[in-house]
């Protein structure tokens, strides 16, 4: 019981420190700030799912657990999708950012579902390869929320 408390307060602790992390990454920068935090908090949302799916497939952390930050992670990245995507653009560089970001945080989505598809039976292995996706979708929402928007 201890340790399964102690892996719920290491998540909770990272999904802060993440959520912090992208909150100060960006200024208010108008359009590219705003698909910048788009980005960032679907990146968050992809790292607290790799998190929970190494977690649970080391058996530190329960199903339950996991299908908690699967759902929540697949509802910020709805949000910044609907976010971006209602964002009136008034110039051809914000279309790109927009058209990136949306393919972006697309990416994140089809690998959060494709994560609570191995956790809801289609389980192979220890999910590794479900991690390494939502790490991937996460390192390049990452990299795009940077370049549209330089700290």
């Amino acid at each position: 019981m201890r340790a399964r408390r102690r892996v719920v307060r290491a998540v909770v602790a990272l999904v802060a420190a993440v959520g912090l992390a992208s909150g100060c990454a960006t200024h208010d920068g108008g359009t590219p700030g705003a698909f910048a935090r788009a980005a960032q908090e679907a990146a968050s949302a992809a790292t607290s799912g790799a998190l929970a799916v190494e977690l649970t497939g080391e058996g530190r952390a329960t199903t339950n657990l996991l299908d908690t930050v699967l759902a929540d992670g697949l509802a910020d990245v709805l949000a910044a999708e609907t976010a971006v995507a209602g964002r009136q653009v008034t110039t051809g560089a914000d279309a790109d950012d927009q058209q990136r970001v949306l393919a972006a945080t697309d990416d994140a989505r089809a690998a959060l579902v494709e994560a609570r598809a191995w956790a809801t039976g289609g389980r192979d292995g220890d999910g590794a390869g479900v991690a390494r996706a939502l790490r991937d979708a996460a390192d390049a929402l990452t990299a795009l929320a940077d370049e549209i928007e330089p700290a």
